[in-house]
């Protein structure tokens, strides 16, 4: 699955179900789990909420986080 065809359902998600942020968050972190290396999902295994997963990879110094 493409990351286009990915964004489109989260957004037809969206649209039809506010609450969907639920199914969405976690899709996205599993996504995020599957990325990463043992080394890297050994430090934000157990973390539920993309942003918490975000803020650990930024302070691992994982990702560039430009504001």
């Amino acid at each position: 699955m493409g990351s286009t065809h990915y964004l489109q359902e989260c957004a037809e998600t969206l649209k039809k179900n506010k609450p969907a942020w639920k199914l969405l968050n976690s899709k996205a972190v599993a996504h995020i789990y599957m990325a990463v290396s043992e080394e890297v999902l050994g430090n934000i295994w157990g973390l539920t909420s993309v942003h918490e997963v975000w803020s650990k990879l930024a302070v691992m110094r994982y990702v560039q986080v430009n504001l």
